[in-house]
């Protein structure tokens, strides 16, 4: 005959219960603590991530507070899949080590553009449809100078420099090392007088770079104001090149000059003045090539309608950021020096 079953004590029951629910509760307790502690010192850190960002100078870019609020608002919300902790100690180190936080903060919008222009920061989407650039940014290093260096395989790098009307060259022998080709300006629009000046110096120049071996492109700065006058600048720049059509074998620049009427709301101007210009200098027989800043190519230019021909981009740093194609890249100099000269440019080239 089977046992009967032990009938259970109703006291020892409801204290089992209750010793449970207040373990439970004691556990969600810390972890409510834990949680909150966590969020008071990730609030601490952000404010003095604010308040870093706002005191820290760099060299090319200052920051209101605002700008920093607004910053570390949109970094904190694009970060949520990194982790708000991993963002803050990145930023933290950049800034510790006195590197540009830039690119950090960039990182975290992978479809947008982050352009700094005119004293505020311009977002723009990332066009998808255009062709990307084939240089990986993490292909770039300095090694053991200062100067960027190509490493990937996507094409064969080449260095070289720019210069201007006004830049002082102390020696051609110094310009020239480890350099294979250079940028020549041959002159500008003179907006005042509505005629195209050249450069004094363009033929000396242009004799010293093939004394040392450079391979050898000209820019010039428009000043145009319709496709009119952008193909009336290149025919009088190709009446120059005439007596010099072998020495160039690099591309011919047209680039944006201070009396420009480039877009801010007119991309189609510039976009139509940019190829009047650069189709007038293909049907002479020379290659043509757009140039100018970040800003300049993804606010101002429909750069769908300027896909074949190929891109001079001045972006100064240690890593290509523009993200289409293009074929030269100005990493560093062109800026004023302490007499009021302008620096050489320096770039690295994949034209081929």
């Amino acid at each position: 005959m089977a046992d009967r079953p032990r009938k259970k004590n109703p006291l020892i029951h409801s204290l089992t219960i209750t010793v449970i629910m207040c373990i439970v509760t004691f556990f969600c307790l810390v972890f409510s603590i834990v949680v909150l502690v966590r969020f008071s010192r990730l609030k601490d850190r952000a404010a003095s991530l604010e308040e870093s960002l706002a005191a820290e100078e760099s060299e090319s870019i200052l920051l209101t507070p605002e700008e920093a609020q607004k910053m570390v608002e949109r970094a904190s919300d694009s970060g949520v899949q990194m982790g708000r902790e991993a963002v803050l100690k990145e930023l933290r180190t950049a800034l510790q080590n006195r590197n540009d936080f830039l690119p950090v903060i960039r990182h975290l919008y992978k479809d947008e553009l982050m352009i700094y222009d005119g004293g505020v920061y311009r977002f723009a989407a990332l066009n998808k449809n255009l062709e990307m650039s084939r240089y990986d940014p993490g292909d770039f290093y300095t090694g053991g100078s200062s100067n960027p260096v190509y490493s990937g395989r996507n094409g064969k790098a080449s260095y070289g420099a720019d210069i201007s009307g006004d830049t002082a060259i102390d020696s051609w022998e110094e310009l020239s090392k480890g350099k294979s080709f250079v940028i020549i300006s041959i002159g500008y629009k003179d907006a005042s007088e509505g005629k195209v000046v050249f450069d004094r110096d363009f033929e000396k120049n242009l004799k010293e770079a093939k004394k040392h071996g450079l391979a050898i492109g000209v820019s010039f700065r428009s000043g145009a104001a319709d496709p009119d006058e952008a193909r009336a600048e290149a025919e009088a720049v190709l009446k120059k090149l005439e007596g010099f059509r072998d020495d160039i074998t690099y591309p011919v620049v047209v680039i944006p000059g201070k009396n420009f009427a480039s877009g801010r709301g007119d991309r189609s101007l510039s976009t139509a003045i940019f190829r009047s210009f650069s189709e007038k200098v293909r049907e002479s027989g020379f290659v043509p090539m757009i140039g100018g800043d970040i800003s300049e190519f993804v606010l101002e230019m429909d750069l769908a309608g300027l896909e074949d021909i190929d891109k001079f981009v001045v972006d100064h740093g240690i890593k290509p950021y523009y993200p289409y194609r293009y074929s030269i890249w100005q990493y560093g100099g062109g800026e004023k020096d302490e007499n009021g000269n302008t620096t050489p440019g320096l770039d690295i080239g994949f034209y081929e």
